[in-house]
């Protein structure tokens, strides 16, 4: 069940970034990431990889773009 709420809530994060949120209303964004990262012990290396370059991207107000 935990896992469920992760994979819809990093889902949610993806749709956000994609729709280049973190550049119109960071916020939105911010409490998103925040949502996820306390469950960071539970989350998998690739998860954490995408956080961090959703927090770089937001921190240098880059364009998202997803390979």
């Amino acid at each position: 069940m935990l896992r469920e709420k992760l994979n819809s809530r990093l889902d949610n994060l993806e749709q956000l970034m994609g729709a280049q949120k973190h550049l119109s209303s960071p916020s939105i964004v911010i409490e998103s990431i925040d949502s996820i990262t306390k469950f960071w012990s539970i989350l998998s290396d690739e998860e954490k990889d995408f956080l961090e370059g959703v927090r770089f991207a937001l921190s240098k107000k880059l364009e998202w773009k997803h390979d």
